[in-house]
């Protein structure tokens, strides 16, 4: 809860200062199939990304947070039960990372089909049971945003995340949907701010020789 805090206050000092610079903020919503090693049941996960779209090069960074809600630990055929705790075997996971993304340009300005890879780091708040603990991750994947306007989007996002767990490596994948909107400057940047420029561009263009179309008939 207080990195969910600490990126909201981040985006907020972002806002007042964005005169020529360009950010991305999403916030989505879904669920992550854990790798059955881990003895968690899917967990429902609010995740915050936040997209520098200034850095210069093919590749952008993202900082990503992903906060679970109580998950429970599950037992399966043949595994002993979970041992008793005062929260009836259940934990919070928090996860932050860093990612390199990349839009991908499809000459349409409302599509935006995007990939990414980074790591992080990923904590149990309450308990550690069959040998899960606080450790590094790698992820990777891929997404669509759908631009309704030129700063607001929908979003969907399919990650696959492979934390280095206690003698193993478990596997989880995200599923997610939610909104991106685009604070700060608009006038290049994203592969989306500059087909929706251009696009704006074209139909005034279109207005205005229409317009003195009109004027040269009356004359």
């Amino acid at each position: 809860m207080k990195k969910t805090l600490m990126l909201a206050s981040v985006i907020a000092t972002l806002s007042s200062a964005t005169d020529f610079q360009q950010y991305e903020i999403s916030l989505l919503g879904g669920v992550v199939f854990p790798d059955q090693d881990t003895h968690l049941e899917t967990q429902h996960t609010i995740v915050g990304e936040l997209q520098f779209n200034d850095f210069e090069g093919y590749f952008i960074p993202e900082l990503q947070l992903l906060q679970t809600m109580e998950t429970d630990f599950a037992d399966y055929p043949g595994d002993e039960p979970a041992p008793p705790n005062p929260y009836n075997g259940s934990t919070f996971i928090s996860r932050i990372g860093l990612n390199a993304l990349h839009e991908v340009d499809i000459g349409t300005p409302w599509w935006i089909p995007f990939y990414k890879f980074g790591a992080g780091y990923e904590t149990l708040n309450d308990y550690h049971y069959f040998n899960n603990r606080d450790s590094l991750y790698l992820s990777a994947g891929g997404g669509l945003k759908y631009y309704t306007t030129t700063r607001f989007a929908v979003k969907t996002e399919l990650v696959f995340m492979q934390k280095m767990n206690e003698s193993r490596f478990d596997q989880n994948y995200g599923l997610f949907i939610g909104f991106s909107y685009t604070i700060g400057a608009m006038e290049h940047k994203s592969i989306s701010a500059k087909r929706i420029k251009e696009h704006e561009e074209s139909i005034q263009r279109q207005k205005g020789e229409a317009f003195e179309s009109l004027l040269k008939q009356q004359h």
